[in-house]
């Protein structure tokens, strides 16, 4: 059935807000909370629209926690612009034209899994951004964590991947799509890289710390068509590096702590 469920929280509101949804499974129409209040919000209870709608959650002063599953055809926004985010497995597409999965937040963002599929090039798009956080998954998985049809978009203000985990993040875009991630701090760890599958464009920057990215040359041994790295001899620090490899071109780039040699 069609169930259209929507909360909007005036501003004026104070404390948490925490909803638990029981609908049943295949239902249709769109999901939307908005708390505009001062507080987080919690959404306990998976939430699926794989037939038919959107997924949109926003907390304007507080963070969000969403560890359920989430689900939707046409597309899923999540924004705490004054918060974190943790969130578990998002999944898009289905076959619609959008697909999209945009994820923003003040602080860290984490999750379990993210897929966006659509069957248009310029859909099925991911684009997560922190402002001051570091963006990381939950689990220490095999395997892609981060897969979008279209291009894939991840900005942090600290740390891309979790340094600690044997495998920091693996992303995997569309076929000629672009993978473009740039931190304040490292992305990946020294020896954990954070892999990247796409045949399209990857643009690494780190503007204060370290990059570690691999290519891992996985559609079919089809090469990358463009390869952009950045990061400043101060911020890699001396005697340290920064690593970008792949099948057929390894890139190391030694800092002194005022120059860079590769």
């Amino acid at each position: 059935g069609t169930f259209l469920p929507t909360l909007s929280t005036p501003s004026r509101t104070t404390g948490s807000v925490s909803i638990g949804n029981t609908e049943p499974l295949g239902a249709s129409g769109n999901f939307s909370i908005n708390q505009q209040g001062t507080g987080s919000l919690t959404l306990t209870g998976a939430v699926d629209r794989s037939n038919s709608g959107q997924i949109n959650l926003t907390a304007a002063n507080g963070s969000i926690t969403a560890l359920d599953a989430l689900t939707a055809r046409f597309g899923i926004a999540v924004s705490a612009p004054a918060g974190t985010l943790s969130l578990g497995q998002l999944s898009t597409g289905g076959g619609s034209s959008n697909g999209n999965i945009t994820l923003q937040s003040s602080g860290d963002l984490t999750f379990a899994s993210l897929l966006a599929s659509a069957p248009s090039a310029n859909s099925g798009n991911i684009t997560i951004s922190s402002g001051s956080g570091s963006v990381q998954t939950t689990a220490d998985t095999i395997g892609n964590d981060v897969v979008g049809s279209g291009n894939v978009g991840i900005s942090a203000g600290q740390a891309i991947g979790n340094g600690n985990f044997t495998n920091p993040l693996d992303i995997q875009s569309g076929v000629n799509n672009a993978v473009t991630l740039t931190a304040g701090f490292n992305i990946g760890a020294l020896a954990k890289p954070v892999n990247v599958n796409t045949t399209g464009t990857i643009e690494v920057a780190s503007t204060g710390g370290q990059y570690h990215v691999a290519a891992t040359d996985g559609m079919a041994s089809r090469p990358v068509k463009t390869i952009r790295l950045s990061a400043s001899a101060a911020c890699i620090g001396n005697a340290n590096s920064a690593t970008f490899t792949s099948a057929d071109l390894d890139v190391t780039a030694t800092g002194t702590g005022t120059s860079v040699d590769i």
